[in-house]
């Protein structure tokens, strides 16, 4: 009994989950016809990810907050448990202008793929190398505009919830943005919604800390690259092994 229960508020929790989303992308798709301001699509992704959370029922635990300067321009640099990371991170970094860089092939998906082209996030095509350089120049100089991107240097969810080794193309961006980088640790994504599972908790509390940030020289050699790499994994691995 307890497991047809469970089913039913997975797929519950689920079908609520869409209607968010689509409510929310055509709702933007609106706003742009008569304004293309930035702005309006950033409060309404964290409107968006606020209801997500609520959704599934996600008590989010921040930790360290006070370690940003809020008119300050970032690198955010995350670990990446769950396809929630996504509205968690948007839901606390909501002073923030942030972006992410999206594969191109999102574009595709009926509704939700015409508010991507739409919005201030970048789309990259990980099959044209040249593709994916265009994709840092233009986030670059987005950052220029005070646009933090949010970057996932492991390059896809953790299949077992630990921290797997980065890849470089991330820090390619990293290091030649001169900014700050800001290594933020989510713990309990994954027990929420796991990799590969529609197995939802009722109820969870996810934990994020945001450690303070690294300075970034700027220099974009192969070995500087791996120094600074190496030091941001440190980080969030220690923070993690911390606090689990």
């Amino acid at each position: 009994m307890m497991f047809v229960l469970n089913k039913i508020t997975t797929y519950y929790k689920l079908f609520l989950a869409v209607l968010v989303v689509i409510y929310f992308a055509i709702k933007v798709q609106i706003i742009h016809i008569y304004s293309k301001d930035k702005h309006r699509y950033w409060r309404n992704s964290t409107k968006w990810a606020t209801l997500m959370l609520k959704v599934f029922n996600i008590q989010v635990d921040i930790i360290g907050l006070e370690n940003l300067n809020k008119n300050g321009t970032y690198i955010f640099s995350s670990n990446h448990q769950s396809l929630l990371d996504i509205p968690i991170l948007f839901f606390v970094l909501k002073d923030f202008n942030y972006i992410i860089i999206y594969k191109k092939e999102l574009e595709k998906v009926p509704v939700f793929g015409r508010n991507l082209v739409i919005s201030p996030f970048v789309s990259v095509d990980r099959a044209d190398p040249r593709n994916a350089m265009a994709s840092i120049e233009a986030t670059l100089n987005q950052m220029k505009e005070n646009d933090c991107p949010i970057i996932f240097p492991e390059g896809t969810r953790s299949k077992d919830g630990k921290l797997a080794d980065f890849k470089r193309g991330a820090f390619m961006l990293a290091s030649r943005s001169k900014k700050p980088i800001v290594p933020i640790a989510i713990i309990g994504s994954s027990d929420v919604l796991p990799k590969g599972t529609l197995r939802i908790k009722t109820k969870s509390t996810v934990k994020v800390i945001i450690n303070a940030p690294v300075e970034n020289n700027g220099e974009s050699g192969r070995s500087d690259e791996k120094v600074l790499m190496s030091k941001v994994h440190s980080i969030i691995k220690e923070s993690i092994e911390k606090n689990t």
